[in-house]
């Protein structure tokens, strides 16, 4: 199942409006990329612990997983999209927007990367808590979430 990661300023986009941004990414994701169930999860940044040109961060980013080798002409029409959407529920600027379409392959590796940074016998602890976590805050809030500091 496709994924996408989104990692939101906070105060950039309030969390009464994640629901929405969550429908939107899935819409435009159907429309452009063609998957029909996907994982949408967020992530707050505390304020502070983002930083863009030499400033406290206002840009919230997101990492679509799609699959590998997908042409540049779709990449690109889809990462517009993408943008538009965010902008247009999320009320920012889409210069407040960094998107990576990150082939499927690179998107496990980065996954597995984040998995190893860590001792083995806390591996599965972690990946239970995420589990936990993403699980929890859909069942609460509608929209799967993780702490940043998890």
């Amino acid at each position: 199942m496709p994924k996408i990661l989104c990692s939101v300023q906070q105060g950039q986009v309030p969390r009464d409006r994640w629901r929405a941004l969550e429908s939107g990414m899935r819409a435009t994701y159907a429309q452009h990329l063609g998957a029909s169930t996907l994982l949408v999860a967020f992530t707050e940044v505390p304020r502070g612990q983002g930083w863009t040109e030499g400033r406290i961060s206002d840009v919230s980013w997101l990492m679509v997983e799609v699959a590998d080798g997908l042409p540049q002409v779709r990449r690109e029409a889809a990462m517009r999209a993408l943008a538009a959407e965010w902008a247009r529920v999320g009320g920012v600027r889409v210069d407040q927007i960094l998107i990576t379409l990150c082939d499927t392959r690179m998107f496990a590796q980065y996954l597995a990367a984040n998995r190893q940074r860590l001792r083995p016998a806390r591996r599965l602890p972690y990946l239970l808590r995420l589990a936990f976590n993403l699980w929890t805050t859909k069942r609460r809030d509608g929209v799967a979430s993780l702490p940043a500091n998890l």
